[in-house]
């Protein structure tokens, strides 16, 4: 899984083509501006569990002033309290990642720091494993991936594979020798001679003439995807775990599986999916862009032909027939589409579901499914100044121009984008970030962030928040369940 970042930065969309008018100037609902009373009051740490009553490490972030040769140098370090609410891990780990079993279930977390080797901890915050090397990632079950070098623009790895059960050296450090998972058992090596498929239980290898693009299988697709040809070049198609070419490699490109389709890109120009059996199904198209949630799962794709664009659900059945309707769907709006009739009225469109719903007047951006932004002025300088939440109606005003971003559908984070000044003191950066909750208010929160339900992927247990003090996790209500003060300083 990804590592969480606990500071966020806001993302500005696409520039509406004209100015659009302010709320205030529209039949809009009343602005609210009071701040939310849950970060300012804490009864003491509560219960953090887990929905099937096992252990767990909360992550908490906490902003670090170093020392350095007379410098002061402010950074973050993440410590972990447990499902009580008490703190196991002081803040001590630059990045960390969740690794799972085979159900899905976060058994371990891999947590780095410079200066150190990597730690892999047991959910009780015992260190149960200390990697070779400084960076370290979760590999198959019972195992980690240490590197010594990386450096992926130029192709130089130093990778290895660790056994935690035993913690000797399943694959040792190698010059140019790269690492990838893709399966619960399986890891891809790549060096200088060639590749193969490892197994991590029998040690056996299985040598194959492609070079793997990406990691993980998803689960029922037929191969790993693979090119003829280092670095991404030559033809393309899917190696199976035996080492051969589920098909002869015919394609200028293709994708991952997801959802059970692949895309793939048979010329310049023209796209089509493949299902599991290795079929072309979903017709040919000028392009396609796949959609995602705000849990990167697969909802949909947009596609063009001569006719214009259209939009699929993630079983390819069509809830757009292409047209002159502009669709766009933005990587950061979680799912949630533009659509433009010819007549320049605005729609959101909210997949999987298919959901449409009109953009108020004054709104033409779309943060997420929960969020709505207006913008004002035009090019790089367009922002915005109101927020609807599109659950309670509420709409929140913004002290300066900003650009917003959507954590989910719980809050908008909207950190203002003045323009630069010619005036060398001037610090725009310090204007202090506003986070929106669901019911369109402004909270007293200055960055929140989601933490990984350990259980269910792709969901959210609770939030890493921040204010001008105290750091810690809270519900999706902005409810206290741990806090401590938000700065620490070490003298190095």
């Amino acid at each position: 899984m990804a590592l969480t970042l606990l500071l966020l930065v806001g993302c500005t969309g696409p520039a509406a083509p004209t100015v659009s008018p302010s709320p205030t100037q529209t039949a809009t609902p009343p602005v609210s501006t009071a701040a939310t009373p849950a970060p300012d009051y804490y009864a003491g740490p509560r219960p953090l569990p887990v929905g099937d009553g096992k252990p767990m490490l909360w992550p908490v972030a906490t902003s670090v002033a170093i020392l350095d040769g007379g410098y002061r140098v402010e950074t973050i370090r993440y410590g972990f309290v447990d499902v009580t609410g008490k703190l196991v891990v002081r803040p001590r780990y630059e990045r960390y990642q969740y690794c799972r079993d085979t159900a899905g279930r976060v058994v371990l977390v891999v947590a780095t720091a410079a200066g150190r080797k990597a730690d892999v901890l047991d959910l009780t915050g015992t260190v149960i494993r200390r990697a070779p090397t400084a960076h370290a990632e979760c590999g198959p079950t019972g195992t980690v991936v240490f590197s010594w070098w990386i450096d992926p623009e130029t192709g130089n790895w130093q990778d290895g594979v660790l056994d935690l059960r035993t913690g000797g050296v399943l694959l040792p450090l190698a010059p140019h020798r790269h690492v990838s998972v893709v399966d619960d058992r399986t890891v891809d090596v790549s060096d200088k001679e060639g590749a193969y498929f490892l197994d991590v239980r029998t040690g056996r290898r299985t040598p194959h003439p492609g070079w793997l693009n990406s990691g993980r299988l998803e689960p029922g697709a037929p191969g790993a995807l693979a090119s003829t040809k280092r670095d991404n070049r030559g033809r393309h198609d899917y190696l199976n775990l035996k080492g051969r070419w589920i098909l002869p490699p015919e394609f200028a490109g293709v994708e991952e599986f997801a959802g059970g389709h692949a895309v793939v890109a048979l010329a310049p120009d023209r796209f089509t999916f493949l299902d599991t059996r290795l079929q072309r199904v979903g017709g040919e198209w000028a392009s396609i862009q796949a959609v995602r949630d705000a849990s990167d799962n697969l909802v949909g794709y947009v596609v063009t032909s001569a006719a214009g664009h259209g939009l699929l659900g993630a079983d390819l059945h069509t809830l757009i027939a292409p047209g002159p309707d502009g669709i766009e769907c933005s990587w950061d709006a979680h799912g949630a589409c533009s659509v433009q009739a010819v007549d320049g009225r605005l729609s959101m469109v909210t997949l999987p579901a298919g959901t449409s719903m009109a953009l108020p007047d004054g709104y033409r951006r779309i943060v997420s499914p929960g969020f709505l932004a207006d913008v004002v002025g035009t090019g790089e300088e367009a922002a915005t100044r109101h927020v609807l939440a599109v659950g309670s109606g509420a709409v929140a005003a913004l002290d300066w121009p900003s650009s917003c971003e959507a954590v989910e559908d719980a809050w908008a984070v909207c950190a203002p984008s003045l323009p630069p000044s010619e005036d060398e003191e001037w610090q725009p950066d310090i204007l202090p970030t506003v986070v929106i909750d669901a019911e369109g208010r402004r909270t007293a929160f200055a960055t929140i962030a989601p933490v990984a339900d350990p259980v269910h992927v792709g969901r959210t247990a609770y939030y890493m928040a921040t204010t001008g003090r105290h750091t810690g996790l809270v519900d999706a209500h902005g409810t206290w369940l741990y806090r401590q003060g938000r700065f620490t300083e070490l003298e190095d």
